[in-house]
């Protein structure tokens, strides 16, 4: 088949691709001016008049992928403060084949693109960690620009970078892309840590989330996983999912500078702040689990606390010596049989509460609130107030007056019950 140049104008889901449930970004297909269109992830591809075919690009069930076209080694990256033994190291080529327009020459056709950097990936669940799929970039052009990346390969279960870590790697830092990756780990050589720590990047935030689950296993080995992402609104908005999946404790979240990666601050010569983002990186807990500083902290605080420790009294000594006392978060459960006198214990204990200052739940099954507070005022003034001559109390007068004005009202020019507005029923029944 004859190829001609033509140029890329959008970016749709692959229909094979998304046959095998991948390409959920659904911008895989490449669509060109001149009808055709191209999947570099699987090889797919029409021609101008409608035929498909699938090509030999990529091959998903494929265990390694070789470059296929002419490159040569990349001597580093000088906009970014990387230099050459660090490409070197990671395996960075650069395309140098070229057509007389300067586009890169491949076999069976060519790719619209100058400059473009070859990025490879390492599946770390095959043995040997081999490379399954190439990321090319094409230096200079927005990561938006439908010519500026394009994949080659099967890049499930790939990292960028496993060919560097050492032999015997204690911890490793997980970054969001390849300049990040390589700009940590000039620091590590400078400082040292080289021999003990590994930097591996994987393609872009959105690829941390599906990625982690599969390699999850892979990455417990290591004694410490540190995850260092942009500090900007993208980046910061998958990082919730990406604590979920990772194990706590054993992970520490790198936070930088707000807009500002790892490579910027490298490329700047600012080692002071990789440095102290390193050394302050957060401990990842989750709900259920609690540092020992914060243990010690709150053991410290209930000694010092005697009401928290000793708990405060029910009102009644005998009752005290049975359940010992309220404590914080002790649940106590008063059982009886009907008519024993189970309510007019707790209408007590709570009267009791209220007048040493706590504040009281009282969730009623049966009562009324405003029945509840002729108990509790029962309890205050000695009298059964369900029994007063009505026209004694006048309580279908006062009760509204009394309930809105929080204990300042006095009842029946008895001693006002000003604590009780400390007290607060809820009732089920409307």
């Amino acid at each position: 088949m004859e190829y001609k140049q033509s140029k890329c104008e959008k970016r749709v889901q692959c229909p094979r691709c998304a046959e095998q449930g991948r390409d959920t970004q659904e911008d895989n297909l490449l669509v060109f001016d001149d009808g055709h269109t191209h999947c570099f992830a699987c090889g797919y591809h029409t021609t101008s008049d409608g035929q498909s075919f699938t090509g030999k690009v990529s091959k998903p069930t494929t265990t390694s992928y070789s470059i296929p076209y002419e490159t040569i080694e990349l001597e580093g990256i000088p906009s970014r403060g990387i230099e050459s033994y660090v490409t070197e190291a990671y395996g960075l080529r650069t395309l140098i084949k070229t057509n007389k327009k300067g586009i890169p020459i491949l076999k069976g056709g060519y790719l619209q693109s100058n400059g473009v950097m070859c990025i490879p990936y390492r599946n770390v669940l095959l043995p040997g960690a081999p490379v399954t799929a190439v990321k090319y970039r094409r230096w200079g052009l927005p990561k938006d620009d439908p010519k500026a990346i394009w994949v080659e390969g099967t890049q499930s279960n790939t990292v960028f970078g496993a060919n560097v870590l050492p032999e015997k790697c204690e911890n490793i830092i997980l970054t969001e892309s390849e300049t990040d990756a390589m700009a940590w780990y000039s620091y590590l050589v400078e400082v040292e840590l080289d021999d003990e720590w590994g930097v591996i990047a994987l393609p872009g935030i959105e690829y941390f989330t599906r990625t982690l689950p599969n390699i999850l296993e892979w990455l417990l080995k290591f004694n410490n996983i540190y995850v260092a992402v942009d500090n900007d609104v993208a980046s910061q908005n998958h990082l919730a999912t990406i604590k979920e999946l990772l194990p706590p404790i054993q992970s520490k979240i790198i936070e930088l500078p707000w807009e500002k990666d790892a490579s910027e601050l490298w490329a700047s010569g600012d080692k002071g702040t990789l440095h102290a983002c390193l050394n302050n990186a957060i401990v990842l807990t989750n709900k259920m689990m609690a540092l020992f500083d914060d243990v010690a902290d709150n053991a410290l605080a209930w000694l010092n606390d005697d009401e928290q420790r000793l708990g405060w009294s029910t009102g009644y000594e005998g009752l005290d010596y049975l359940i010992g006392k309220y404590t914080p978060g002790k649940v106590i459960c008063i059982a009886a049989i009907p008519k024993d006198g189970k309510t007019t214990l707790v209408m007590n204990l709570t009267y009791n509460a209220v007048l040493n200052g706590h504040k009281v739940l009282f969730i009623p099954l049966e009562m009324k609130p405003d029945e509840v507070l002729l108990c509790l005022a029962s309890i205050h003034m000695g009298i059964n107030l369900y029994e007063t001559p009505k026209d004694y109390l006048v309580w279908k007068k006062q009760r509204k007056l009394y309930v809105f004005s929080q204990g300042k009202y006095n009842l029946l020019n008895i001693t006002p019950l000003w604590n009780l507005r400390c007290f607060v029923s809820v009732c089920m029944q409307e």
